[in-house]
C-alpha cells in the first residue's frame, strides 16, 4: 500500500504524538453511536479532509480502504439479518428489521471512518519519530519506548526471515521430488508439513533474535539513566491547533447532530 503523503507534506510534519491523541479520541467518540448519519458524515469529511492536505485523488483515497469495504460489508450483512424489531422484509427465515439496517450501516461507517483515520496516521507518521515524540512530550519511559520500537522493526524482518525458510525448504523439497513421484494429496501434506516446520523455524529465529535485542539493550544500561534524544521532534502551534480543531470538529458533528435529533423530538 502506497504512502497516503509523501514527507513533504502538512500531514507528515505534524507531531506524532498530536496525530495519535487525535486518533484515540476519534475512536473512542464513535464508539456508543448506533445512527448511521454521524459515523457517515465523519467518514465522509476525513475524505474530503485527506483530500484537500493529500496529493492523491478521491478514487485513490478510497481503494485504499479497500480491506475495511470487506470488513464493513460482513458487519452490515450480520447485524441486517439477525437484529430483532420492526420487521422491513421477510424471505423464510431471513428477516430484515429497521434495527438491524440503522445499528449495521452505524458500525459499518463506524469501521470506514477509523479504518481511514488508522491508515492516515500509520502511512502519515515515521515510527521513529513518533517513539521519541511519546518519549519526549508524553513523557513515556525509555523502556517501553524503545521496546515497541525494537518490537516494529523485529516484525519488519519476519516478511524476510519467511521467504528465505520456504525457499530454503523449497530446494530440500524439490531434492527429495526429484527421487520419487508424488501424488497430488501426498504433495498437498508435504507442503502442510512444510508451512508447520516454516512457522516453528521462523518462532525460533524471532525468539533469539529478540534475546539478543534485548541482551543489547541490557548491555547500554537502557532505563539507568536519562536519556538524551539525537533528533527531537518539535512540537508547535501549528500542531496544537491541528489536535484541537480536528477534536473540536468531530465533537460538534457529535453533539449538534444530538441536538437536532432531541429538538425534533
Amino acid at each position: 500500500m502506497q504512502n497516503i503523503v509523501n514527507t513533504h507534506h502538512w500531514l507528515m510534519n505534524r507531531n506524532p504524538t498530536i496525530k495519535l491523541i487525535v486518533l484515540i479520541a476519534s475512536t473512542l467518540s464513535v464508539s456508543f453511536i448506533f445512527d448511521p448519519w454521524r459515523p457517515f458524515i465523519l467518514w465522509s469529511s476525513t475524505l474530503i479532509f485527506l483530500y484537500i492536505i493529500t496529493p492523491y485523488s478521491f478514487c485513490e483515497l478510497v481503494s485504499q480502504q479497500r480491506p475495511f469495504f470487506w470488513l464493513a460489508s460482513i458487519i452490515f450483512i450480520v447485524n441486517l439479518i439477525t437484529r430483532h424489531g420492526e420487521s422491513l422484509w421477510q424471505f423464510g427465515i431471513i428477516n430484515i428489521t429497521r434495527e438491524g439496517m440503522s445499528v449495521g450501516m452505524s458500525l459499518a461507517f463506524r469501521a470506514l471512518y477509523i479504518g481511514l483515520l488508522s491508515i492516515a496516521f500509520i502511512k502519515s507518521t515515521n515510527p521513529v519519530s513518533l517513539m521519541t515524540s511519546l518519549n519526549q512530550h508524553a513523557k513515556l519511559s525509555a523502556k517501553v519506548s524503545y521496546a515497541v520500537l525494537t518490537g516494529f522493526r523485529m516484525v519488519q524482518f519476519l516478511k524476510h526471515d519467511w521467504q528465505i525458510i520456504l525457499a530454503a525448504q523449497q530446494i530440500r523439497n524439490d531434492h527429495q521430488e526429484s527421487k520419487s513421484c508424488f501424488k497430488y494429496f501426498k504433495k498437498s501434506l508435504i507442503a502442510l508439513r512444510m508451512y508447520r516446520k516454516a512457522l516453528f523455524a521462523l518462532l525460533v529465529n524471532a525468539i533469539r533474535r529478540s534475546e539478543r535485542i534485548a541482551f543489547s539493550l541490557e548491555t547500554r544500561g537502557l532505563g539507568l539513566t536519562p536519556r538524551t534524544i539525537w533528533q527531537p521532534v518539535p512540537l508547535t502551534v501549528i500542531d496544537w491547533l491541528f489536535g484541537v480543531f480536528t477534536l473540536v470538529f468531530v465533537l460538534s458533528i457529535i453533539l449538534g447532530y444530538y441536538l437536532i435529533v432531541s429538538n425534533r423530538l
